[in-house]
């Protein structure tokens, strides 16, 4: 069934029904049991966030340098994502 879905979401980026996130920063692989990857691009203070769960990649805006810093700081991703992060900024993506 999710193979399906991918050809789906495939046919309908290839179509341009539906487009992809524009990721403007190197998604870095982090240690974690919740988040797999985050990346950060400074001059549109925009954190990419890509998910375990789901490898969805999320893109929040307005966030600044030092909690981009304190996010890849943090012993807890998982934690510090739902904590400091999630639903605190605009994300271009569902969240």
């Amino acid at each position: 069934m999710k193979i399906h879905a991918m050809y789906l979401i495939a046919i309908l980026i290839l179509s341009g029904c539906a487009t992809a996130p524009q990721i403007s920063a190197d998604l870095q692989p982090v240690d974690s049991s919740a988040v797999k990857a985050v990346g950060y691009d400074s001059a549109t203070q925009t954190l990419f966030v890509q998910l375990l769960s789901t490898m969805d990649v999320y893109a929040y805006q307005g966030v600044p340098a030092s909690v981009y810093e304190s996010f890849i700081s943090s012993p807890s991703k998982g934690r510090f994502y739902t904590d400091k992060i999630k639903g605190k900024y605009t994300s271009g993506n569902r969240d």
